[in-house]
């Protein structure tokens, strides 16, 4: 594999690492600090991924990993929204 192939794959990992952690942390007793957080570091690391794949000319990783981890960060926006006007 390429530099640039391994970094896709690592890019779409985080986005199934998110969506795995968002439904294993779910609740009422749903710590929502930490979900904002580990949701927002593992979007941010994941654009990282998709971009230095995207700079290794590797284009669908770049779609596929900025369409996925900005989406992850979308979710993690609303949570952070949700927090304040709930005031947790």
């Amino acid at each position: 594999m390429k530099n640039g192939h391994i970094l896709g794959f690592l890019s779409i990992l985080t986005v199934v690492i998110s969506f795995i952690f968002f439904l294993v942390q779910r609740g009422p007793n749903a710590n929502l600090s930490l979900g904002i957080t580990v949701l927002s570091s593992l979007g941010i690391l994941g654009l990282i991924f998709a971009i230095l794949a995207g700079i290794a000319r590797k284009w669908v990783w770049l779609a596929v990993g900025v369409l996925g981890n900005g989406g992850v960060l979308a979710i993690a926006y609303l949570l952070w929204i949700a927090a304040g006007i709930g005031g947790v």
